[in-house]
């Protein structure tokens, strides 16, 4: 099973944010989050979400350097 299918069976059988694994929400936003993928030194990504109430959007995938880049 591969890290990135791990990730969404976890996002889709948590009751709440607290219950995802590696997610942080991001300072100054209250309803952004990212969840951090680490697959060796090289390939470090972060998965960028929405969530409202019971309601995820994943609305980005990129290397960590990327991520915070542009206003999403």
């Amino acid at each position: 099973m591969s890290a990135l299918y791990k990730i969404f069976i976890n996002v889709e059988k948590a009751e709440s944010e607290d219950e995802i694994n590696n997610i942080k929400q991001l300072e100054k936003f209250a309803s952004r989050y990212r969840i951090k993928l680490s697959l060796d030194k090289k390939r470090d990504y972060r998965i960028g979400l929405y969530i409202h109430g019971k309601s995820v959007w994943f609305a980005r995938f990129l290397h960590r350097k990327k991520i915070y880049e542009k206003n999403w």
